[in-house]
């Protein structure tokens, strides 16, 4: 075996510091080996060894069997990318490359040219090279690195600023040189960047160079997780290694289709996905949040929403409500906070967010508003406390207890309102009546003129909830919400009942009415898109799935290539992004998990957070790892733990798994969505500038 490259003993240090410790590897001649490691891990350095612009303190270098530094200072035949290129930036791009070749006058200009070309970049362009973008500048680099056609190519970053087309030529390129018989290094911060155009991969850490991978194809680095997705129109698939949804044609779409059942992508076909990167095996290899880490740190100085049960007491008996008797995990009892724990929970919450950017307090029950008192006593605490930070105060209500004392008080400190209203009269009174049977429509609408006619520029800003049963009519609904004056577009979030944990399941189920309805409703969705129905004119039913069809459009637009560690996007940080503090001041990851389910506890203000459960609720996906590194949906899954219905039972892996077959639906009946709003001519958010 014939090596370009022999390291043995390398070792430099910088101030004492060991930068490269003791590193013996040899790399083979007419191969591709990747380094991979981040910044700050010694890969340029020892790029920099072996080009001879470094000298180590200790060990040899070999190029080509001379040694660098003794029989030369430089090896005889190498293209170079380290760090950025120095370029003359009021030249061209050709002018700069022909002040280069003109040091060695080995090439011609029309070599020059050719090699331009070859980069995508246009020889005969007068533009300066000041005025290139970040891709346009690395492809110079790499034009400057490899026209005079080096034995040895040693690239630092080389697909920095490129695009996936664009990295996709230059891999083609670097794949063309290899078949010559050049050797090639290749350094990138990502093993998905490298792990499928290498032979080796070695990775680099803290000074220290391992090798993990001996040639292509040789070590089992995961599979390929594709989904397969048609509609009357066109075929596509979903990639999860890229995260993206591509266009093929009907043969293409039949071998993609073994692709899903096997994993496996058969040698020589789809080359033009696999050369745009696609269909790389996952590189996934651990399921783990990535804030795992970090979650003492965070939930120590970074909380965000502290959250108080307030009571769990209401004025009303919702037949859908989770505190109704409906359910089997909560119920309607007499607990109500008192002053010392709610100033507990705000000293500790303050303790605690010292680094966060913004403070926000919010207010739940029951019926928080039967609490008023103490919530005034709360908000002038924290105001006393929080020094110069900015306060958000937020309250969820079902809006029959809005005197005009109340009114003045939420106005005043600007709260973030959100009122429960299901539609229509008719609608609304037949689930949310007051204890003795009435219903409590009249008295909302009242007291929201009431409001309205207090400070109309406040009202303006207030949310509405709206919750659809079995027993819902969606038409009258919407025409309530169309028409009435007192709502205006984008202030309605429409909800179905929640189904976990239910007792009558008929309560969540969607009539045949109904469902024609929220049909009609996304047809019209549609011609909103396509321009041949006013925005206003659409269904505000369908608020939310425009909204989710836009988040998925930018997310797949992205194309962010996996990494080692991942963990599907349903949980969110516990404590950061909210914490639950119920009435007898015991901890909860969020307001919509059951303060009756030990299993969601996570601390209380007596003892402090308790981490290891934290922990579990933020890696729950652990329970199930080896199913979800083979899911094509990973990327896309985003349950919680809320959605399960465990009924506070001991988690377990079925109850996950049919969490995940429910995940599953849900993303391909958004995609199949997606897919057809495309096919119509759906360009992203320049269609849903209404809901900004």
């Amino acid at each position: 075996m014939e090596y370009a490259i022999r390291l043995k003993g390398l070792t430099k240090s910088f101030q004492k510091e060991k930068v490269l410790k003791n590193i013996t590897h040899d790399f083979e001649k007419g191969k591709i080996h990747g380094i991979m490691g981040f910044n700050g891990s010694g890969k340029t350095v020892m790029f920099k060894c072996i080009c001879g612009f470094l000298q180590p303190e200790s060990g040899t270098v070999l190029v080509g069997g001379k040694q660098i530094g003794k029989e030369l200072d430089f090896p005889d035949s190498v293209g170079i990318i380290i760090e950025n290129p120095g370029f003359f930036l009021d030249l061209s791009g050709f002018a700069n490359l022909k002040r280069l070749a003109s040091l060695k006058h080995r090439i011609s200009d029309d070599d020059v040219r050719a090699t331009m070309r070859a980069l995508g970049l246009d020889p005969l362009s007068k533009k300066k090279v000041g005025q290139y973008s970040l891709g346009m500048r690395e492809r110079l680099g790499i034009a400057q690195a490899i026209m005079e056609d080096p034995e040895l190519l040693i690239l630092d970053e080389p697909f920095n600023g490129l695009d996936k087309q664009g990295a996709g030529e230059v891999c083609e390129l670097l794949r063309g040189l290899k078949e010559r018989g050049k050797t090639i290094l290749i350094a990138a911060h990502n093993m998905l960047e490298i792990e499928w155009l290498c032979d080796t991969i070695c990775e680099m850490d803290a000074g220290v160079l391992t090798q993990i991978k001996k040639k292509y194809g040789g070590k089992n680095m995961g599979k390929v997780l594709i989904k397969c997705i048609q509609t009357p129109m066109q075929k596509y698939f979903y990639d999860r290694s890229l995260d993206s949804v591509v266009m093929v044609n009907d043969e293409e779409y039949q071998i993609l289709k073994t692709v899903e059942k096997t994993k496996l992508v058969p040698d020589g076909v789809l080359r033009r996905f696999v050369k745009s990167g696609l269909l790389r095996e996952t590189a996934i290899e651990e399921i783990e949040h990535p804030e795992t880490e970090n979650l003492h740190l965070l939930a120590e100085h970074y909380m965000g929403n502290l959250i108080l049960q307030v009571t769990q007491q209401c004025n009303l008996r919702c037949k859908y409500c989770a505190y109704s008797g409906n359910y089997y995990n909560r119920s309607h009892t007499s607990n109500r906070m008192d002053f010392e724990t709610a100033k507990k929970a705000i000293d500790f919450y303050l303790k605690r967010s010292e680094k966060a950017d913004q403070l926000a307090l919010s207010f739940y029950g029951g019926e928080p508003l039967l609490e008023f008192e103490l919530i005034k006593k709360c908000v002038s605490y924290i105001l006393q406390r929080k020094g110069d930070k900015k306060i958000l105060f937020t309250m969820t209500t079902n809006g029959t207890l809005m005197t005009e004392d109340v009114i003045e008080f939420l106005v005043k400190y600007e709260f973030n309102l959100m009122i429960s209203l299901d539609g229509d009269k008719k609608s609304h009174d037949i689930n949310r009546r007051f204890k003795t049977g009435k219903g409590s429509f009249d008295i909302i609408l009242e007291n929201l003129s009431r409001l309205k006619a207090y400070n109309e520029e406040y009202y303006s800003k207030v949310l509405f909830n709206c919750v659809i049963s079995s027993s819902s009519d969606l038409e009258n609904i919407y025409r309530f919400y169309s028409e009435e004056e007192l709502f205006e577009a984008g202030t309605v979030n429409f909800n179905y009942v929640n189904p976990v944990g239910l007792k009558d399941e008929t309560l969540s189920r969607i009539t045949q009415k109904n469902f024609r309805v929220h049909r009609l409703a996304y047809i019209k969705m549609i011609l909103s898109v396509l321009e041949k129905r006013k925005w206003d004119a659409q269904s505000r039913l369908l608020r939310r799935e425009l909204q989710d069809i836009e988040l998925l459009y930018e997310q797949l637009h992205s194309h962010v290539a996996e990494g080692k560690k991942t963990h599907h996007g349903g949980p969110c940080i516990p404590a950061v992004r909210r914490l639950f503090v119920d009435t007898k001041g015991e901890f909860f990851p969020c307001e919509r998990v059951s303060e009756e389910d030990s299993e969601m506890c996570i601390g209380s203000l007596d003892s402090g957070f308790d981490f290891d459960k934290m922990s579990f609720l933020l890696n729950h996906g652990k329970m199930i790892k080896e199913k979800c590194l083979g899911c094509w949906n990973l990327r896309m899954c985003a349950y919680c733990l809320a959605q399960i219905p465990k009924d506070n039972q001991i988690l377990t892996e079925n109850m996950l798994l049919q969490q995940c077959e429910n995940s599953k639906e849900s993303t391909l009946l958004l995609l199949y969505k997606l897919c057809i709003l495309v096919e119509f001519g759906y360009k992203g958010n320049e269609n849903l500038q209404v809901l900004k």
